[in-house]
């Protein structure tokens, strides 16, 4: 998951590097030094709502699609692009 934090536009806008998140630490902190960004482990359920800006992208497996999507919209990440498919079925996709 990448979440742009709340420090301007022109972060959001992709002019400055976002935050990425992964379930693994060590996997997160390969990734950041690989791409020269912030990485943060234990995955974006593990974030607290000040943590968080205002856009992500969410790019988890498909069974986490749904449960990461929603954690964010609760936590008040307002633009979310999913990258596959928002939910395995209909209900999900309506919850």
């Amino acid at each position: 998951v990448l979440f742009y934090p709340q420090r301007g536009k022109a972060r959001a806008l992709g002019l400055e590097p976002p935050i990425v998140v992964g379930r693994d630490p060590g996997r997160a902190r390969a990734f950041a030094t690989d791409h020269g960004v912030s990485a943060v482990g234990g995955g974006a359920r593990a974030l607290s709502a000040g943590v968080l800006g205002s856009a992500a992208i969410v790019a988890v497996s498909h069974d986490e699609l749904a449960p990461v999507t929603l954690d964010l919209i609760s936590k008040g990440v307002r633009f979310i692009l999913i990258e596959k498919p928002g939910a395995m079925d209909r209900a999900s996709l309506a919850a």
